[in-house]
């Protein structure tokens, strides 16, 4: 238990937090709430709709102007606007708040292209809300979105490969767009990469690269992600001594995101495939992946 403390002030240290501070210590992100902007008539559209002010309102809550510049925008197939108003009715904000219009918006948006409404519907499809889950058209709006550069896709994109939900099991699959992702700086794509090294699944097991690609995460999560992660550090901080657990940390603290920051990683799931560890089910179809070149300078987008 001592051992286990110790190693946790270690990484508490390494993220910049008073020493004594537990992970049950660090406040939670409250979620934002619901705007109360969904009742009465509908806001007349803008005489001159703009984008970038329809947005700007939106940030700054000033629902119902947002809605007016981002209406008769989105009405005239604008995709971002089209996104920014699924976004707001998303909310109940505006003066006709209603999800199901939202995804039609959001769909919409996607369908043109826009890579944030793909990112954002493949979510909804894979997780089931507003919509009914479907792994394998989260995959679809997915591909779209990570291909198109969107760390957050890449990294659901990832664990639909990793468990094989929509599309044929392939870990080596998982790693590498685990990767993609991670390079942008990507915590829950690095919370990935260090769990399969602990695993030994799709990459070798080696709990002192485990610690490493942890504490890289933590470094860079939300207070709310930290605390859901306590017990993940704490099973990898078990396996190793506290000097390897501080000597990670410290390697970790100077590591940056960026193209070819974790070709290690890729060359060992590269190898680790090469093995055969990476099943992949021939009896159920999916779309040609995108193959994640080991040249840097192309992996960065």
């Amino acid at each position: 238990m001592q051992h286990r403390l110790r190693v946790a002030s270690i990484c508490v240290l390494m993220l910049g937090l008073p020493l004594g501070t537990t992970f049950a210590q660090i406040p939670p992100v409250q979620a934002p709430p619901f705007c109360s902007a969904s009742a009465g008539a509908p806001a007349p559209d803008a005489a001159t709709p703009n984008l970038n002010a329809g947005m700007d309102a939106f940030a700054s809550k000033n629902y119902l102007v947002a809605y007016s510049h981002l209406h008769p925008l989105a009405e005239r197939g604008d995709p971002a606007a089209q996104r920014g108003l699924g976004f707001l009715l998303m909310q109940s904000c505006g003066p006709t708040g209603n999800r199901v219009l939202a995804v039609s918006w959001i769909g919409k948006a996607a369908a043109a292209g826009d890579i944030p409404a793909s990112a954002a519907l493949g979510r909804m499809y894979m997780n089931g809300d507003y919509v009914t889950q479907d792994d394998a058209t989260a995959f679809t709006w997915l591909m779209q979105a990570a291909k198109g550069g969107d760390a957050d896709a890449q990294t659901d994109l990832a664990v639909l490969y990793s468990e094989g939900r929509g599309v044929a099991l392939d870990r080596f699959q998982g790693i590498a767009w685990s990767v993609r992702a991670a390079e942008q700086g990507a915590p829950l794509a690095l919370v990935n990469v260090a769990r399969s090294y602990a695993a030994g699944l799709a990459l070798p097991k080696d709990n002192l690269r485990a610690m490493f690609w942890m504490v890289a995460a933590l470094q860079r999560a939300t207070p709310l992600q930290r605390n859901q992660l306590a017990t993940s550090f704490n099973t990898i901080a078990r396996q190793i001594s506290r000097d390897d657990a501080r000597r990670m940390a410290a390697d970790a603290q100077k590591w940056s995101p960026g193209p070819g920051s974790m070709d290690d990683v890729l060359k060992d799931a590269i190898k680790r495939r090469d093995q055969g560890d990476a099943p992949v089910n021939p009896t159920q179809p999916r779309p040609a992946p995108a193959r994640v070149p080991l040249d840097r300078s192309k992996r960065a987008t």
